[in-house]
C-alpha cells in the first residue's frame, strides 16, 4: 500500500521525528511504499533517508501549501492512505489557511495527540469527521466521551538502542557519582501557555536542593530564547546555587547533536528524571528514562500516569484553562514535586531502587516496544485500512440480482 506519512522529519530530535523513524522504517520493512512529508527538519530538497523520500516544508507554518501535493504525487493515481502525526487542531479548516480540512476527500487518518481535558473543539471536530488513532489509552477513553470511535496504538521505541548504558558522561557534564542526578528532558518552546511547567519544576527541585547539599539538576532544553521560558533567570530568582545546575551545550543542542546512544548514556547516568508537564498527548522522555533504568516523576495528569504505572511519582495538580484551546491542562503542584523527589532520594542507592529500575524496564518491554506494538497494533490497522482504500470492483453490466448480492457481500 502506497502511505504518506505527514510528521516532522525522521531525523528530528523531537518526539515526532523519533516516532517518524520508528515506524516508517517498519512500514517499509512491510512492503509499503512509503514517503515522508516533513513539516519540520527540511526545506528546499527532497532527501533520501534509508531508501525513504522525505519531502521537504513549505512556506505554510505547518507546510500544508505543499503536503497535499505531495501526497497526491506520491500515490501517483493509485489507492493509498495519508497518516498525520501532529496536532489535529492545526489541519482544520479554522487554522489551516485552507478554507477547509488539509487533504480534504483523501483517505486520512491521524494519530492524534490529546494533551488537553476535556477534549479541545477544534481536535474533537477533525476526529468526527477523519479515522483516528489515540496515541494513548487516556485520549482514547476522551474521545469516547464524545462518542468518537478511536484506535489505541501507543508510541513505542527500539529497544535495541534504548536500554541501561553505563558510561562517564556524569564525569564529563561535571556530576560526581556521589551526588543525586535530576534529569530535566522536554523542549522549552512556547510560553503561553508553558506546557512543560520549567517553573513548577525548578521551584520543586529549589525546595528540594535546600535540604540536601549532594542535589543537582540537569536541563537537557534550551536554557532561553524567544517564546522560551528563561531558566537561568528563574533559577536566580528561586535563589539556587549555580553549582546546583548543570546544562547541555545550547550550541549542540540547537544543532541536533545527540544520538540514541548518547542519550541513552544521560538517561542512565540520573537518578530519576522530573517531567511534570502541564499536559502530554504521551510522553517519550519518560518511557526513554524508563528504558534505561532510571524511574520518573510525572503529573498526574493526560497520558502521563499511564506511562509510568506503579515504577514512577505521580505529582498532584490544579486545572488551569488554556483559552487557545478552550480546554483544559494541568499546574503541577510545587510542593508535591517536592514530595515525590524526596520520595525517590530516600530509595537511592537502596535495594528499592534497583527493584524500581528493572520494573521500569520491565514495564516498557510489555507496553512500548517497537516490534511489538507495530505486531500487535500497526498490522491489524493497516490491513483494513488497505482494504478500505482497495478499488471497489464496478458493477456495470451486472443484473439487478447480482448487483445486489454483491453489495450485501462488501
Amino acid at each position: 500500500m502506497r502511505i504518506s506519512w505527514y510528521s516532522n522529519a525522521p531525523w528530528a530530535p523531537t518526539g515526532y521525528g523519533t516516532q517518524t523513524a520508528q515506524v516508517c522504517r517498519r512500514l517499509r520493512d512491510d512492503g509499503h511504499e512509503v514517503a515522508i512529508l516533513a513539516n519540520y527538519g527540511v526545506n528546499g530538497m527532497t532527501a533520501d533517508w534509508e531508501g525513504i523520500p522525505v519531502h521537504p516544508g513549505g512556506a505554510h507554518p505547518y507546510s500544508l501549501d505543499v503536503a497535499e501535493q505531495q501526497h497526491e504525487m506520491h500515490l501517483a493515481g493509485d489507492p493509498g492512505w495519508l497518516i498525520a502525526l501532529y496536532d489535529s487542531w492545526v489541519l482544520g479548516a479554522a487554522n489551516s489557511g485552507l478554507r477547509r480540512d488539509a487533504w480534504q476527500g483523501q483517505h486520512v487518518i491521524g494519530w492524534t495527540p490529546i494533551d488537553h481535558y476535556p477534549v479541545p473543539p477544534e481536535v474533537g471536530a477533525w476526529c468526527r469527521t477523519h479515522p483516528t488513532i489515540a496515541m494513548s489509552l487516556f485520549g482514547q477513553r476522551s474521545l469516547a466521551e464524545l462518542d468518537i470511535e478511536s484506535t489505541y496504538i501507543p508510541h513505542a521505541l527500539d529497544l535495541s538502542e534504548w536500554r541501561p548504558t553505563p558510561s562517564d558522561v556524569r564525569s564529563r557534564i561535571g556530576i560526581r557519582d556521589d551526588q543525586f542526578m535530576v534529569m530535566v528532558n522536554a523542549a522549552n518552546n512556547g510560553i503561553s501557555p508553558p506546557r512543560k511547567a520549567f517553573v513548577e519544576m525548578l521551584s520543586g527541585f529549589a525546595l528540594f536542593a535546600r535540604e540536601h547539599p549532594d542535589v543537582v539538576l540537569y536541563l537537557h532544553t534550551a536554557l532561553k530564547g524567544a517564546n522560551r521560558v528563561d531558566l537561568p533567570f528563574v533559577a536566580a530568582t528561586l535563589g539556587l546555587d549555580p553549582q546546583r545546575l548543570k546544562a547541555v551545550g545550547q550550541t549542540p543542542y540547537a544543532m541536533g547533536m545527540f544520538s540514541t546512544a548518547d542519550m541513552a548514556q544521560l538517561y542512565t547516568a540520573a537518578d530519576v528524571l522530573l517531567s511534570t508537564s502541564m499536559g502530554e498527548g504521551f510522553g517519550i522522555p519518560v518511557i526513554e528514562a524508563m528504558a534505561c533504568g532510571t524511574p520518573a516523576i510525572v503529573t498526574d495528569f493526560s497520558a502521563q500516569p499511564e506511562l509510568v504505572g506503579e515504577t514512577g511519582w505521580k505529582v498532584k495538580y490544579q486545572p488551569t484553562y488554556n483559552h487557545m484551546m478552550g480546554s483544559f491542562l494541568a499546574t503541577p503542584s510545587i510542593p508535591d514535586i517536592h514530595r515525590a523527589l524526596e520520595a525517590a532520594y530516600a530509595e537511592w542507592h537502596t535495594d528499592a531502587a534497583q527493584v524500581r529500575s528493572q520494573t521500569a524496564i520491565a514495564r516498557v518491554r510489555e507496553e512500548y516496544d517497537a516490534d511489538r506494538v507495530y505486531a500487535e497494533r500497526w498490522r491489524p490497522l493497516l490491513a483494513k485500512l488497505e482494504a478500505e482504500a482497495a478499488p471497489k470492483p464496478s458493477r456495470k453490466g451486472m443484473s439487478r440480482g447480482a448487483q445486489k448480492r454483491a453489495r450485501k457481500a462488501a
